[in-house]
């Protein structure tokens, strides 16, 4: 019984050594987990501010975008009502160049004016509208830009959690392995106590032999 004990003592001596090297090498892959979250966690924390960056960027550029919009309608409307205006009145532009200029060349300055004045309009039309074009297409740039953040971010969150799940199942184990090794330290210890009891058992029927031996050679003796 004595021989049996300390071959069970033997194997859950074993076993717990096992289990605490298994915990040991899990710990140490929660902490790698842990760096690794910890660089996730960051590179979150940088998408988001990216992020914000850019839906400020974005609001700024709608905000251009709808003064450029309002020029560009303001000079339009303002375009056609001159144009409106000069072709109803355009008789009376020409009359007026021709009886009121001085000169021959003052008539062709004046009805050199009339012109650059329409063309003026056109000119700055042209000029609203190009910029209008660009501040566009500076916002789709900025709205193609934001997506990528927001896709990015959602891989990056979906690999932070998957990291975070694993780190949870990874410390339930390590749980698990803490509770086997105080099983099997308190198995030790029982086993432990145990052939105690029987080193003492025996030490008490050696004992007991000895002391008997001794009486039966006394007792021969006499």
């Amino acid at each position: 019984e004595k021989q049996a004990l300390q071959n069970m003592l033997t194997d859950v001596k074993r076993i717990k050594a096992d289990l605490e090297a298994q915990k040991k090498d899990l710990k140490k892959y929660v902490q790698e987990l842990d760096a690794n979250l910890a660089v996730i966690e960051q590179k979150v924390k940088e998408l988001e501010a990216m992020i914000t960056t850019k839906e400020e960027e974005v609001e700024a550029t709608q905000a251009q975008l709808n003064i450029a919009l309002e020029v560009e309608e303001t000079q339009y409307e303002s375009m056609k009502i001159r144009i409106q205006m000069m072709y109803e009145q355009g008789e009376v532009h020409y009359i007026d160049a021709i009886l009121g200029g001085e000169s021959f060349g003052d008539i062709l300055n004046r009805l050199d004016f009339v012109e650059q004045v329409t063309s003026y309009d056109q000119e700055k039309l042209n000029e609203y509208m190009e910029n209008r074009q660009e501040i566009e297409l500076l916002k789709q740039q900025l709205d193609l830009e934001k997506e990528v953040l927001d896709a990015t971010k959602v891989s990056v969150d979906a690999e932070k959690l998957a990291l975070e799940e694993l780190i949870e199942d990874k410390n339930q184990k390590i749980t698990a392995y803490e509770t086997d090794i105080n099983n099997k330290a308190q198995a030790i210890k029982e086993y432990e106590e145990a052939q105690a009891e029987q080193e003492q058992l025996i030490a008490d029927l050696e004992q007991a032999v000895a002391a008997e031996k001794k009486r039966i050679a006394a007792q021969n003796g006499t």
